[in-house]
């Protein structure tokens, strides 16, 4: 058995989670328009650190299911596209 026990950052003191503040404002909003570029338009960023906010196991758990069925979904969507236009 494990206990967690909250406490505040101070100096000195890493936080846990994610802090919504303006320097980690400014940095998630960089690291969101990167991802949304044509070079890294890949990357799908989420999670506690991925989305700088904290989330429970439960809400993290249900956010990667339908992320991971828009995946697929896209995926599968375009092998189709591609199957449609390769040559034979």
């Amino acid at each position: 058995m494990t206990r967690e026990y909250p406490t505040d950052a101070t100096d000195g003191f890493e936080p846990m989670y994610p802090v919504r503040d303006a320097p980690n404002t400014k940095m998630f909003e960089h690291y969101s328009a990167l991802a949304k570029s044509p070079e890294y338009g890949g990357y799908l960023l989420g999670g506690r650190l991925g989305e700088y906010r904290y989330y429970d196991m439960h809400q993290i758990i249900a956010w990667a299911l339908k992320a991971a069925a828009r995946v697929a979904a896209e995926l599968r969507s375009n092998e189709a596209a591609f199957a449609a236009v390769a040559p034979p």
